[in-house]
């Protein structure tokens, strides 16, 4: 702006001087003068303001090419150097990548690329808005930069990425050695929008070979391999680092095809859901259903949840995938009222991963599907794992405040496996505790699994909670059960998980409900 403004003034000021030339007969003038007569004082005035011109005209010439070449140089470093950070970007990591690659080549030196990616960013941005993520990245570059070395390049890929290369790796130590202090400098909490936030990150490293035969090292091969070791040092758990090795190009290979085959099945219907039912043990009688997602493969047959699922929350599949599946046990369940209505309003139990949870308009979803659907509220349960609520607290009950409004259920899935922090029952005002099965098995061996069994069924009647035994197996373990209080059963002693069409059955064999005069606990 402040050049600009010079040009502007510099032109302003040789017009007037040209116009004042002319007004007093400068062209006579030099005329007169080149004829070896003598001008007068006044001529002489307007000369030198002549001259003043002339400089300012050079002037402002030298102004405008210094504003073009700072304009070309703005444009460049935009082009070159990530906005938000300063940090070099995408495209000039590239460059210095390829440049060191082909420097270490000739000094037969190994290249070290770190991949960096921040562990549960999106529940930021989620949680408390773009402008804090946007804050916490800057944070985080500071520290990143203050923690590599001075001749190693630091960029920002894109996102939540960041990417170190470290020239003339001496050995694989030294590149772990600088992982880990990445590791450390973004152990220490963050504060953004007064909120203390905990951070942590995943890194893969990979390697050049500047002396392995038939084989050429590029930019993007360095960048791919770094980013599959990223990827199994995230599976590991946050705040991991793991060095590359050739499987995990198979690794990622696969990944990347059994993705695709996913988004496949996901287009051809290829998804379906079998349904386990829940006993209320007092009665023997059904009272609700479990709906358990499966992939019918045309080629496989039907796959189990444990082969796909994971890989459905990691490429966060699992929202499309999971909205399908609520609106599909909703509808299931109201066909099922209403053809067995003397069975009373049965309830479907729907698990949500903890990527749904993150997902900010996750309460309008079910909203859209009850509304769809003409399923009650009532008739919902939504099953959540411990390790998502203890995980993202905050987004989790944002989630969740929105359907329970609504009159929907809420379950603590697998209670026990996990932190078990009887705190956050009480804050989200959850209905239900399932107890995991791996107490229920040795309910009738074990007099420790026994007492925690009982100990679960206490403390949620003193909240005024409804229990569920998951994994009964026999008829001891459902006396048992009994006699500890706890209010409701599934497992295979009264079905394994089944088509629609196989509980359809169960359901017109059912016995009918009862009346009960005083029900102990909300179910």
């Amino acid at each position: 702006m402040r050049t600009a403004g010079d040009l502007v003034a510099a032109a302003g000021c040789s017009l007037v001087v040209f116009a004042l030339a002319l007004h007093f007969r400068l062209p006579a003038w030099l005329a007169e003068e080149s004829a070896g007569r003598k001008g007068t004082q006044a001529d002489a005035v307007v000369f030198f303001l002549a001259t003043v011109a002339i400089g300012l005209i050079m002037f402002a010439s030298r102004q405008w090419r210094k504003s073009v070449r700072n304009s070309a140089h703005a444009e460049a470093r935009r082009a070159l150097y990530d906005p938000l950070t300063g940090l070099p970007n995408r495209i000039l990591l590239h460059e210095r990548l390829t440049d060191a690659l082909a420097e270490g080549r000739q000094r037969d030196a190994r290249v070290a690329v770190l991949f960096i990616d921040l562990d549960r960013f999106k529940w930021v941005n989620d949680t408390y808005g773009h402008a804090a993520g946007d804050v916490l990245l800057t944070n985080v570059a500071e520290r990143l930069r203050a923690a590599v070395r001075g001749e190693d390049l630091l960029a920002r890929l894109g996102g939540d990425e960041f990417v170190v290369v470290c020239q003339e790796v001496s050995y694989t130590g030294e590149a772990e050695t600088i992982a880990e202090r990445l590791l450390m400098a973004l152990g220490h909490p963050f504060f953004v929008k007064d909120a203390e936030l905990a951070v942590s990150a995943s890194v893969g490293i990979s390697f050049s070979d500047p002396l392995a035969r038939g084989r050429k090292d590029s930019a993007d091969t360095l960048l791919h391999d770094a980013d599959a070791a990223m990827h199994r040092a995230k599976g590991q758990g946050p705040g991991r680092y793991t060095v590359f090795d050739r499987s995990m190009k198979a690794d990622r290979v696969n990944r990347n095809k059994f993705e695709q085959r996913l988004r496949d099945a996901l287009d051809n219907d290829e998804f379906a859901l079998h349904y386990q039912p829940i006993i209320d043990v007092g009665e023997e009688r059904i009272v609700g259903v479990e709906a358990l997602l499966r992939w019918e493969d045309p080629a496989r047959g039907t796959i189990p949840p444990l082969e796909f699922v994971p890989q459905l929350e990691d490429s966060g599949l699992i929202v499309p995938v999971g909205e399908w599946l609520l609106g599909e046990a909703c509808h299931q369940v109201v066909a099922w009222s209403k053809a067995f209505p003397d069975l009373g309003r049965l309830r479907v139990s729907v698990n949500v991963s903890p990527r749904q949870l993150l997902q900010a308009h996750f309460g309008d979803v079910v909203t859209r599907v009850l509304q769809r659907t003409g399923a009650h509220p009532e008739q919902l349960c939504l099953e959540i794992t411990e390790a998502a609520l203890m995980g993202d607290v905050v987004a989790a009950w944002a989630g969740l405040r929105k359907a329970k409004a609504l009159g929907v259920t809420l379950a603590i899935d697998d209670f026990g496996t996990g932190y078990s922090s009887v705190s956050y029952v009480r804050n989200f005002a959850l209905d239900v505790l399932k107890i995991d099965q791996s107490f229920v098995r040795a309910l009738n061996t074990s007099p420790e699994d026994t007492a925690i069994v009982k100990a679960v069924v206490d403390m949620a009647h003193a909240l005024h909670l409804a229990t569920v035994a998951e994994g009964v197996e026999t008829p001891e373990q459902l006396e048992e059960l009994r006699g500890l209080g706890c209010d409701l059963a599934q497992g295979y002693l009264f079905s394994r998980p089944q088509p629609p069409e196989t509980i359809e059955e169960l359901l017109r064999g059912a016995p009918r409900k009862r009346p009960r005069q005083a029900p102990t606990a909300r179910v």
